[in-house]
């Protein structure tokens, strides 16, 4: 009998090291899977609760299913809470912070969209273009950082304006040249 018992827990231990080994693909999938049996048995459960019901010996027919989901949606959701403790115990101290420059680039880029009914497509290109190099590589120098940006609008401009017949917004230029 002791033998028996034995073996029953070493392989309930190994089943709970198992559970612990998961991989971040099969948490999410158990996290995606949670989510979906959560949506699913409100759902049934709204059905459940809004149909018509029919007493027999005082006992609701939508009674006993009603407390299946909602038993099944506890239990998913202290399972997924359960998971997104632990994923945020192990990911907290190791995970990287997200370097400035990502944000800087974004809030660019809308600058960017926002500047060529301004200033037009050539000079907000330019800008855009001195502004990221220097924040992304700052030992370059002005010059060089200048004349690539210069010399990628040039190439934009040909191949979109002069070959595909792109037109691009210039109202600085326009309003210069009259």
């Amino acid at each position: 009998m002791s033998f028996i018992y034995g073996c029953q827990c070493k392989l309930a231990t190994f089943k709970i090291k198992e559970i612990r080994k998961m991989g971040k693909t099969e948490k999410r999938f158990e996290n995606i899977i949670f989510v979906i049996f959560i949506i699913g048995f409100s759902y049934l459960l709204y059905v459940a609760r809004t149909s018509e019901s029919y007493s027999f010996d005082g006992v609701a027919s939508m009674a006993f299913p009603s407390w299946i989901f909602i038993i099944t949606i506890v239990l998913c959701s202290v399972g997924l809470v359960r998971n997104l403790l632990i994923k945020w115990k192990e990911t907290a101290p190791q995970e990287p912070k997200t370097d400035l420059r990502i944000y800087l680039s974004l809030v660019f880029i809308i600058i960017y969209a926002a500047l060529w009914n301004i200033l037009g497509f050539c000079f907000s290109t330019i800008l855009f273009l001195i502004i990221e190099s220097k924040m992304l590589r700052p030992s370059c120098d002005w010059k060089k950082v200048t004349l690539i940006a210069i010399s990628m609008t040039a190439f934009l401009v040909f191949i979109f304006g002069v070959l595909f017949n792109v037109d691009f917004p210039e109202p600085l230029i326009e309003l210069l040249l009259g």
